[in-house]
């Protein structure tokens, strides 16, 4: 229905009154983002609102690798603690 607000590089007036905009009601968020609840965007509206704030899409972050995730436990101090017992 709107762009998120990450993603903008201005916020709508009516959300920068207070540190809770989140929590504000869903009136006043479709208000500020001028978009009716039973009908969403326009399309033309929804063209413009893309092409100034980007596509709503989340960007895969690549995490660690199986190697490094197992060498990650050997950090663990109660992992040493154990390793170190079992040792006779």
């Amino acid at each position: 229905m709107s762009t998120p607000l990450a993603t903008t590089t201005e916020r709508p007036a009516a959300l920068t009154a207070g540190p809770a905009w989140h929590a504000e009601p869903v009136a006043l968020a479709l208000a500020a983002h001028d978009v009716e609840a039973a009908r969403g965007l326009a399309t033309d509206d929804a063209t413009r609102r893309r092409a100034r704030h980007g596509a709503n899409v989340l960007t895969r972050r690549r995490g660690p690798g199986p190697a490094t995730l197992l060498l990650a436990q050997f950090r663990a101090p109660l992992v040493l603690i154990l390793l170190g017992s079992t040792r006779r």
